[in-house]
């Protein structure tokens, strides 16, 4: 394997006393092409270890390289290349001095050996609308992961390596590593980290049950040191490779099972369920596909086992690691790529310390992108860090530094536990907004009743936009695919009472208009389908359909729901006021849809918002090769349909294009 070094390519200075909350930022790897399946290392100097953070956070933004994003799903590592103190050696080169008798001089090259720790691990989307510029998409595509990686402070210290691990045979993905050190004291010191079961970067084949356990993760004896006071076992798997009679290891759910002396004390299904609510979206490929505890362009989960209360210091106990049992025929054998992680701690810092962990909305952060903008409740995660249980706490927020309300929360968070809480915001006076930028602050307070002993936590704020307004007499219009009963809608006011809904018994292909009259509030209207596959998605043969809005006043679309949109979309609006004065009314994109798709040749093109264009109409085969066209002038009308009729066609894939002065448009239609 190619092995790349890079230097490092920008280092912010940092100083020896720091207050509490300061942040130090360190980037390695800036904008970084991964090409082909290799590591890419690069040589960065953390702070020298004289400091406390309490909190150390890792910023992975992934992008498209130059050469453009790639159409497939890869796995990529953070690692950091922790020195073992041994060394090995290579030969360098041989300068032969003699043939006869044989003498030659050789020179070594010694080097140190090094153990790598992942610090996170996300899964490449399917890149290919990235690269060729469509559905909203360009080759200028980034998202940012972070991950919280608190517990390697002892080995982000000086100088090291940093390395970012490719697992893909086509270019490719950028690298952008962002490493925020916040002074301050951690919820526990961690005394050592140790790596237990671990694959690599090409993960270790399933054969069978057997197999599995003597060669990948046989039982082992672990010691724990007399002067630990915790400890916590961590294992990040997941699962890959399906071309097998069960699937497996992509598509097939699996328990793993963790032993401790015998005993099992933890199981967890390797599974994501909610890929159809991936914030990427849409994606070329099957990105709605659930998988094994990971979705396209996300992040692969990790499970956590705390051992503290199960062992004893100064004593050797046995861990056992168990995947249930996969019984498979086939050409690829399931595979998982997989690290086990065990931390050693110290005490408790904190009895008392509660944390607010994100903001959910209002944000622009893309991870949440299907839940903002809003109109009404604000969404946090707070998270407890203190040895003692959390049981309540008071919250402050407000919009803009504004109208500051309190919410009083209550419930029962052990120590590492967090929960997702709601507060309230649903009036209009609390919505005052800016002309730029607006920030959602948010601060916790009086956890248990007492003071915070780690107040570095305890506030959050956020940018976001702002919703926008509608009119009070709108239309939805709803074109149902082929599986009419796994699409509904629903309309709720702000208080999340339900006002109107789809009719339960609607039919394939058909469209259906429902008035809404409604009264000056915000509104959230929900598109959702059960086969958590949208209305029109490529991969099945469910057909296509569509959801838009009509402004009843002047018989204008004013928006459209993507139809791929997985498994749930909401749309906040406003009525009678707005949030923001930019933002109202918007003018619904021009779009086309294929009516019925798949087709056993005769199909409608429908045309939207194209009102007196002339536009270009042409129908390709895979090849690229038009085997219909035709230019027309279309007349003023919002919708248009076009009958057409590939009856003697080849059965397969074909392409429909539509070029207007507006640009270009195409959709896929199947042929059988």
């Amino acid at each position: 394997m190619k092995l790349v070094l890079s230097t490092i390519l920008s280092v912010l200075s940092y100083v020896a006393i720091s207050a509490p909350g300061d942040t130090t930022s360190i980037r390695v790897h800036d904008n970084v092409s991964m090409v082909w399946y290799q590591n890419y290392d690069a040589q960065t100097t953390f702070p020298n270890g004289g400091e406390s953070w309490g909190r150390i956070l890792l910023h992975y933004t992934m992008g498209c390289p130059s050469t453009g994003c790639s159409d497939w799903d890869y796995t990529t590592k953070i690692e950091i290349l922790v020195p073992t103190g041994l060394v090995d050696s290579t030969i360098s080169s041989i300068n032969v001095i003699s043939e006869d008798p044989y003498l030659a001089d050789t020179t070594w090259q010694v080097f140190q050996l090094t153990q790598p720790v992942e610090l996170a691990r996300v899964i490449t989307p399917y890149g290919g609308f990235m690269r060729l510029g469509t559905n909203g998409y360009n080759n200028s595509w980034q998202h940012t992961h972070t991950f919280d990686i608190t517990d390697y402070a002892p080995l982000l210290k000086g100088n090291q390596t940093i390395r970012a691990f490719y697992g893909g045979w086509s270019s490719g993905f950028s690298v952008t590593l962002d490493f925020d050190f916040i002074e301050g004291t951690p919820p526990r010191d961690v005394l050592e980290i140790r790596n237990l079961w671990r694959t690599g970067g090409n993960g270790w084949n399933y054969v069978s049950s057997e197999h599995f356990e003597s060669t990948h993760a046989a039982p082992i004896q672990v010691s724990f040191p007399e002067d630990m006071t915790g400890a916590k076992l961590r294992f990040v798997p997941s699962g890959h490779g399906f071309d097998n009679n069960m699937s497996c290891a992509e598509f097939c759910q699996r328990n793993y099972y963790l032993k401790l002396n015998g005993t099992q004390i933890g199981v967890n299904n390797m599974w994501d369920n909610k890929c159809g609510m991936n914030p990427i979206y849409p994606q070329g490929g099957t990105w709605l596909y659930d998988r094994a505890n990971w979705c396209p362009g996300l992040r692969v989960h990790h499970f956590d086992h705390e051992l503290t209360s199960l062992i004893s210091a100064g004593s050797n106990h046995d861990l056992d690691l168990d995947i249930e049992p996969i019984v498979w025929t086939g050409t690829q054998a399931p595979n998982y790529i997989f690290e086990t992680q065990l931390f050693i701690y110290g005490p408790h810092n904190h009895a008392v310390d509660a944390s607010i962990e994100d903001i959910i909305a209002p944000t622009n952060k893309s991870d949440y992108r299907r839940f903002n903008p809003i109109c009404n409740h604000a969404r946090i995660l707070i998270k407890n860090y203190g040895s003692d249980t959390l049981t309540s706490a008071k919250i402050r927020y407000a919009v803009n530094d504004n109208n500051w309300r309190e919410f009083l929360w209550v419930g029962n968070l052990a120590f590492d536990q967090s929960e997702e809480v709601e507060l309230p915001l649903t009036e209009a006076w609390e919505w005052v907004l800016q002309s730029g930028s607006n920030q959602f602050a948010v601060v916790i307070e009086n956890p248990n009743g007492q003071t915070d002993e780690n107040p570095i936590n305890d506030a959050m704020t956020s940018s976001f936009v702002p919703t926008i307004m509608l009119p009070e007499n709108l239309e939805l219009h709803l074109r149902t695919n082929n599986k009419p009963a796994e699409t509904s809608w629903a309309l709720y006011d702000a208080y999340g009472e339900l006002l109107d809904q789809s009719d339960a018994a609607m039919t394939a292909n058909t469209i259906y208009r429902d008035t809404f009259n409604l009264l000056p509030g915000c509104y959230v209207l929900r598109l959702t389908d059960s086969g958590k596959n949208g209305l029109a998605f490529w991969a099945n043969d469910d057909g296509t359909g569509y959801a838009r809005i009509r402004n009843l006043d002047n018989g204008q679309f004013i928006y459209q729901f993507r139809p791929d949109f997985g498994t749930q979309l909401d749309l906040y609006f406003t009525v009678g006021y707005t949030l923001n004065t930019a933002l109202t009314l918007p003018n619904i994109t021009q779009d086309i849809a294929l009516f019925p798709n798949p087709t056993d040749g005769q199909f409608d093109l429908e045309l939207v918002n194209f009102m007196g264009e002339k536009v270009e109409i042409a129908i390709t085969n895979i090849y690229g090769q038009t085997v219909r066209s035709e230019t027309i002038q279309l007349a003023n009308n919002e919708q248009e349909i076009r009958k057409y009729d590939l009856s003697g066609l080849q059965s397969g894939t074909y392409f429909v294009l539509v070029q207007s002065n507006s640009g270009r448009t195409v959709r896929k239609i199947v042929l059988i």
